[in-house]
Parts: structure tokens; sequence; C-alpha cells
């Protein structure tokens, strides 16, 4: 799996991915956001958006209280120190009382567990 951004013709890789279809059952029928859910639900460390605690967010808007700049995400995890974060966040409405974080995508990948993975598959 890729993400990537197109330029002309051009690509700008942000992130690849081996999944081998061990890993998610029916892989060829799966659209790509779910298998990236998928991915991350086997990977990925839990992350912390104002309220909510989760691996994997998707087109979310999470009321922040109290926002007044700074740390938006918190990864949760603090014994990983090697992993591979994806944050697309905007901040909207922000106030006195907080903020609305708009999520369009957020996930931190494990890189040790990821390799792991990968080994065993050889």
């Amino acid at each position: 799996m890729t993400e990537a951004h197109r330029d002309g013709d051009k690509f700008l890789v942000f992130s690849a991915f081996r999944i081998y279809p061990s890993l998610i059952q029916r892989i060829d029928e799966v659209p790509p956001l779910e298998i990236l859910k998928d991915f991350v639900e086997n990977f990925g460390l839990p992350l912390n958006i104002g309220d909510q605690v989760k691996k994997f967010f998707v087109k979310e808007e999470i009321f922040m209280n109290n926002y007044r700049g700074g740390e938006i995400v918190k990864i949760l995890d603090t014994n990983c120190s090697d992993f591979l974060s994806n944050f697309l966040i905007r901040i909207k409405d922000a106030n006195e009382r907080g903020a609305i974080a708009e999520v369009a995508l957020a996930y931190c990948i494990n890189v040790k567990e990821y390799k792991s993975y990968l080994d065993v598959q050889k």
C-alpha cells in the first residue's frame, strides 16, 4: 500500500507498506482505506486527540477542551521510539472554551513491530 501525491507526471511518496494477504482476509476485495485501517489496528500505536483514544482516526471532528495551541495529538505508547506517523488535522473554531480538531486522517505505526512482521513473511 502506497500513500502518494501526484504532481503532473511525478509522484511524491509519503509512505509505503508491504501488506501480505495473510494479514487481511480478501485483501483484493477490500477498499484501500479499510486495508489501511486494518493495518493500523495491527501495527498502530494508541493516539489521544481531545477526549478520544484510538489507533485510527478518519474524517472526524473532535472538540478539544481548553485548547490554547500546541499539542493536538499525543502518542500514548511512551516506550516506542521507532514510529512513523501521519497526522492530517486542521484546527477550527478556536475560542476561550477550546477548539475543534478537524481530523482527515491520523495514525502512528510501530516500526519495530512492522519490521518483525516483515521478517516472519520472508
